[in-house]
């Protein structure tokens, strides 16, 4: 559409931005079929062996809302720094339509709804995670 029109042109289909919303619409696409994709992987190696659920937690979502959990699993997975996935100083990921999260295989797994801790459990994650004040607050401050 683009090639139609001059530089600058200020038309409703240039000004709307179709191009960047097209390629955030087929990232997001992408990630919902390779996560429908890992499930149908998973279900068929292991049949047979577990019995248990698949519960995929997303670290920045409420059963885990702790998004510094991400440079943890990004360190340990191989070869991440491929992905061309960066973090920024919140560890919103970019491209936005990343996830990065958890496979857990346990009868009892589920996907709690973290909405709200008491100020000892703040307290508490922060010195285990080896929070600063500021990092504990721009983590965790939402869900005191």
């Amino acid at each position: 559409h683009r090639s139609l029109h001059p530089e600058g042109c200020n038309c409703e289909a240039c000004a709307t931005q179709y191009g960047s919303m097209m390629e955030r619409s087929v990232r997001v696409t992408l990630a919902e079929t390779a996560s429908k994709w890992l499930d149908l992987r998973l279900n068929k190696l292991l049949k047979g062996h577990y019995s248990s659920p698949i519960r995929k937690p997303a670290a920045g979502y409420y059963s885990c809302p702790d998004h510094s959990i991400k440079r943890d699993i990004l360190s340990l997975l191989p070869g991440a720094e491929e992905l061309g996935i960066t973090l920024t100083e919140s560890c919103a990921m970019i491209p936005d339509a990343s996830v990065c999260g958890f496979i857990l295989f346990h009868s009892r797994a589920g996907y709690p709804e973290i909405m709200r801790i008491s100020r000892t459990q703040y307290d508490d994650y922060c010195k285990r995670r080896g929070f600063t004040p500021e990092e504990g607050q721009l983590f965790l401050g939402h869900l005191l």
